[in-house]
């Protein structure tokens, strides 16, 4: 992750006990509608992390629930006085309002603020003045661990067809050979699953060095929480499987598309010789 233009404290720190900023992450140049670039990443892909808009939410309102996959929505309440219980309670129902079984609601503090995350949204309550620095880490760790999900769904659901892969690793048929171009995508995709999982691991093993020391106590708690150590362990051994079992399937298939190739040109061979002894017989009996 490289550093970027942080949102000031002093910005944060308006007459509104509450704000929402919504985060949205895209790849390539930032949009000339952006409020402002929060962070530009590097790993697993190009990213640049923009803030789309920044409200300054009314007592007891209502926050959606339709939040897009590649946006991240952070809400900024006041401790004490400045937002009322009920609200403060309203706002916790929402953070886990169908929170993902697999995923629940992450709860930490950090030098007295509370802070709550699951993926695609973030609640912290606290002090206006270390907003600016809370968000970056929210919204940096929220990227590698969104993307990080994506790897393990898209590994998840190609076991399926692994499964019905297995029966090409070993005494291949002539059929098979239909599934070349379908083994040859899979050795491809999984190559670029390792390349993926590489940049993510050392991205979310340790925090990045751009954020400040009591971010990163954060964000390798929220690491700790979401039990990225064992998720990590795990995809490795699942990309490991699946690599082996590609290439082992294209050593397979080449080696009995070589043994047909051979049996072609051998099978040619006795034509040729049969079309000569038939004309050598055909000689001596004119």
């Amino acid at each position: 992750m490289m550093p970027s233009n942080a949102l000031q404290a002093t910005e944060l720190a308006a007459p509104s006990a509450c704000f929402l900023h919504r985060v949205k992450f895209i790849a390539g140049a930032v949009p000339a509608s952006a409020v402002q670039c929060l962070a530009q990443f590097d790993d697993p892909h190009p990213a640049h992390a923009v803030l789309q808009q920044r409200i300054a939410m009314t007592d007891m309102q209502v926050l959606s629930d339709d939040i897009a996959q590649d946006e991240l929505w952070v809400v900024f309440a006041g401790a004490g006085l400045q937002t009322s219980h009920a609200w403060r309670q309203q706002l916790d129902a929402w953070m886990r309002t169908d929170e993902d079984a697999t995923q629940p609601t992450l709860e930490t503090m950090s030098f007295g603020e509370r802070i709550l995350w699951r993926p695609g949204r973030a609640l912290i309550i606290g002090n206006p003045e270390r907003y600016a620095e809370l968000l970056a880490g929210i919204v940096t760790f929220n990227w590698y661990e969104g993307a990080l999900r994506r790897l393990e769904k898209e590994i998840a659901a190609s076991w399926a067809t692994a499964d019905d892969d297995i029966e090409l690793t070993h005494m291949p048929q002539q059929q098979h050979q239909a599934r070349a171009s379908h083994v040859n995508a899979c050795v491809t995709r999984t190559t670029r699953w390792r390349i993926a999982y590489t940049r993510l691991e050392t991205r979310l093993e340790k925090a990045p060095a751009v954020l400040t020391s009591a971010v990163r106590r954060l964000y390798n708690e929220l690491a700790m929480q979401a039990e990225v150590h064992d998720r990590l362990v795990s995809l490795d051994d699942r990309i490991e499987v699946l690599q082996d079992l590609y290439e082992l399937a294209v050593d397979r298939l080449s080696e009995h598309r070589h043994v047909l190739q051979e049996l072609r040109v051998e099978w040619l061979i006795v034509a040729l010789l049969l079309v000569e002894a038939a004309l050598s017989i055909w000689e001596l009996l004119t």
